[in-house]
């Protein structure tokens, strides 16, 4: 095989080239499938509405940190209407349904882990 290679140097060239970048697509793609995964070497969190668009005050809370422990507080400005302690192993979504009633139009869920907090509001 090498003497057909000594023959026709540009088959050879080609072929270096050619695995090479076989070679190279073969590692980026083991590359960016491990950064492209939301746990690997991260830390963050999401807290949002089930359905923002109707008067139901369900959330979820999607855990990508190094913290599972979570408290969520929900008040209308004036009350506080419901709180409690959740833990969300990394990687997991918690949904919670709430079902208070609001004697004010605005209604807000804190969330905090212990070092971060995030609220969300709505109007109804």
């Amino acid at each position: 095989m090498i003497k057909l290679f000594k023959n026709n140097q540009s088959a050879l060239i080609v072929l270096i080239i050619v695995s090479l970048f076989l070679l190279s697509a073969v590692t980026l793609s083991f590359v960016s499938k491990k950064y492209t995964d939301p746990d690997y070497k991260k830390d963050w969190w999401v807290l949002s509405f089930e359905n923002p668009k109707d008067k139901s005050l369900n959330f979820s809370i999607e855990n990508h940190s190094t913290k599972n422990s979570f408290h969520y507080e929900i008040s209308d400005g004036q009350n506080k209407l419901s709180e409690k302690d959740l833990i969300i192993e990394n990687g997991g979504t918690k949904k919670i349904e709430v079902s208070a009633d609001a004697t004010n139009k605005k209604i807000t869920i804190s969330v905090t882990n212990g070092e971060n907090k995030k609220e969300i509001y709505k109007n109804l």
